[in-house]
């Protein structure tokens, strides 16, 4: 990706998978991605959804 460049146009570009990663949601900032795909879930979204942020405000992570 181009200047390390988080948007939808350039993760689209380089996503080579058939479902992982349909729909993708990018986000500046976020309290949670994870919480925020809980709620999809919850609401239906498909199998795959993938959201990545920028930053998260509230996010656990592997960091703790």
């Amino acid at each position: 990706m181009a200047n390390d460049a988080l948007t939808q146009a350039a993760i689209d570009s380089t996503l080579t998978t058939r479902w992982l990663g349909h729909p993708l949601t990018v986000f500046d900032a976020i309290p949670s991605t994870n919480n925020w795909l809980a709620e999809q879930a919850a609401q239906g979204a498909p199998e795959g959804s993938v959201a990545v942020a920028d930053v998260q405000t509230a996010g656990r992570g592997r960091m703790g």
